[in-house]
């Protein structure tokens, strides 16, 4: 969220007084102030100048722009005659890490086709075996049994050999660790404890008023991979060049784990992002989602050891929620209203 304030005009010589400067924009914040507390964790100030108030461009305020007689040289270009400060407001997002996608629809999907995505928050990355044992560890300490579940070559690389009954928990204990609450419950209650078989997961909901993470929806994944309302309509998430963007089975060799025959995870945010600036959504890891398919629960994106067909944004798995594997993990998401 970003605007602009009231316009300052200079003298030619482009001498502002400090003093001037620094009660406008005193002035500019108690005006904004409650939308500051309510709306952003962190706010940016951005001196901006203008020959003729069409066409901006920021200025550099730096310590030595500061004279001796408390007043700051703009600049000696004669045409710029008007200045502004623009304050950009960052939003408080639900966390590090996270990208916010507007909402929008699937226009271009075989499954999915005329699918409304409301907007959402996603993780930028899949969540790293660093990640992964920092709330295990918490949750093992506090009620939950994934203590002994999941692997990861390094910290740096996916987590792996996670079912889907592993990463909604660990969204839960990720989620309380954190003051939030969680999403998914059975009868009820905190889901923390306990797999229901092959074809069980049905039994665990989802608190739609709870502001904690969660597994992306189907439509929201594929939504986000195809880059959103910014979509160029690439075959692989942020290109028609797989190579580019993803790691799969012609190019994971050499691998810091050989999981299978050489070939295996890579560090996260290696290859190029996509249009939202999300890296990995085709290749390396496949993502467990939310949605269910008959007793299956839906996987997403093709991982190290997949062929190109199967790392496209439209591709969709059908995972059985009790079989980890070390093809499979996942990445947050977040409500955007939280």
């Amino acid at each position: 969220m970003s605007f602009t304030t009231l316009i300052l005009s200079s003298s030619a010589n482009k001498i502002m007084k400090a003093n001037k400067l620094y009660k406008y924009l005193a002035l500019t914040l108690v005006m904004v102030g409650f939308l500051l507390t309510a709306t952003a964790d962190q706010v940016v100030l951005e001196l901006e100048q203008s020959d003729g108030m069409s066409e901006w461009t920021s200025v550099q305020v730096t310590p030595e722009m500061l004279s001796a007689e408390g007043k700051i040289q703009i600049g000696t270009a004669a045409e710029a005659q008007f200045f502004r400060m623009r304050v950009e407001m960052i939003p408080d997002g639900p966390s590090e890490g996270m990208v916010l996608v507007d909402g929008g629809t699937l226009s271009t999907s075989n499954e999915l086709d005329g699918t409304a995505v409301s907007t959402f928050y996603i993780g930028r990355y899949q969540v790293t075996w660093g990640e992964w044992q920092a709330v295990r560890t918490w949750a093992a300490a506090n009620g939950y049994d994934i203590g002994n579940r999941g692997a990861g070559c390094a910290d740096e690389h996916p987590v792996h050999t996670v079912d889907w009954y592993d990463v909604v928990k660990w969204c839960n204990a990720k989620s309380e660790m954190e003051g939030l609450t969680p999403i998914y419950t059975v009868d009820g209650s905190v889901y923390r404890t306990g797999e229901f078989g092959s074809d069980g997961s049905d039994v665990v909901n989802q608190n739609s008023s709870a502001n904690g993470y969660r597994l992306p929806q189907e439509a929201e994944w594929e939504f986000a991979a195809r880059g959103g309302n910014q979509s160029n309509g690439y075959t692989y998430a942020g290109s028609n060049d797989l190579n580019a963007v993803g790691w799969y089975r012609d190019n994971s060799g050499g691998a810091a784990c050989n999981l299978w025959n050489g070939r295996g995870t890579w560090p996260v945010g290696e290859k190029l992002p996509n249009e939202l600036g999300l890296y990995d959504m085709s290749g390396n890891i496949s993502e467990w989602c939310w949605d269910q398919n008959s007793s299956y629960r839906l996987i997403r994106g093709g991982s190290w050891l997949h062929v190109v067909s199967d790392c496209t944004v439209s591709t969709r798995f059908n995972g059985i929620p009790d079989n980890p594997n070390h093809l499979d993990g996942f990445r947050l998401a977040r409500s955007s209203g939280n």
